[in-house]
């Protein structure tokens, strides 16, 4: 018995491990196969064009990464795939939205902001105003909001008839086949040195800046007082013997 009681927790040990340093990664590939796949059925080829996990190169020597982009004469879809469970709590104004699995809780950025980084880049990569492009965040596992879903957000299949309720055209055919080229040949290679550098560059930019007068960090500010009033600001960490401030 007491042989069978140390198999078992070793088993529990090994899965644990396992679900922490793998299971994440395959839980987030599987979200991403089940968007996928809602649009290979139900998105007519012949008038959306398929691209995905997209890595490209920003102008400012960084890089970023975008789960899904849908192309057609309608707009560009940008879509960020969360494959998560649990209660979600989070509102499209708030900076971070936060994840409940069994009262443990876990802040992870909005990702609705975090896909307009990803639109403001492929905007500036094909040189075209943002509004030919939407936002939209796809939750592909069983998580379950526990206040008002902001817009933007969709559950499965969802996204799928958001996108189709856009009917007005604003590009050519020949248009979004120039587009689709564009970002191909422009895409960095899908593999592993991709991903890794990608990683690097989004901890550089999770570090706060520097300061060009005194070389001490920024960090985020909120004005009290002025014509500003309420809006964020970088401002130099030495305050007051460094009075630098950049706006956000």
């Amino acid at each position: 018995m007491s042989f069978l009681i140390l198999i078992l927790v070793m088993l529990v040990l090994i899965l644990g491990a396992v679900s922490g340093a793998i299971l994440p990664g395959m839980r987030g590939r599987a979200g991403g196969n089940r968007v996928r796949r809602a649009a290979d059925r139900w998105l007519p080829p012949e008038y959306y064009l398929q691209l995905h996990d997209v890595t490209l190169p920003t102008k400012d020597g960084r890089t970023t990464q975008i789960d899904h982009i849908i192309l057609s004469m309608y707009g560009i879809f940008v879509i960020e795939t969360k494959n998560y469970s649990g209660w979600i709590f989070g509102s499209k104004e708030q900076r971070y939205w936060t994840q409940v699995v069994y009262q443990k809780k876990n802040r992870f950025l909005n990702p609705l902001r975090q896909n307009y980084g990803h639109i403001c880049a492929l905007s500036e990569f094909l040189d075209l105003p943002l509004s030919r492009f939407h936002n939209i965040v796809c939750f592909a596992g069983s998580a379950d909001f526990k206040t008002d879903i902001p817009d933007g957000v969709f559950f499965g299949k969802e996204y799928v008839d958001y996108i189709l309720n856009f009917k007005r055209t604003i590009f050519s055919k020949n248009e979004v086949l120039n587009i689709r080229k564009q970002i191909t040949e422009g895409r960095l290679a899908q593999g592993r040195e991709t991903d890794k550098l990608h990683v690097q560059n989004v901890r550089i930019g999770f570090q706060d800046p520097v300061c060009p007068r005194c070389g001490k960090t920024l960090k985020l500010r909120t004005a009290r007082k002025g014509p500003n009033v309420g809006q964020t600001f970088w401002g130099c960490s030495g305050f007051p013997s460094c009075r630098f401030t950049k706006p956000k």
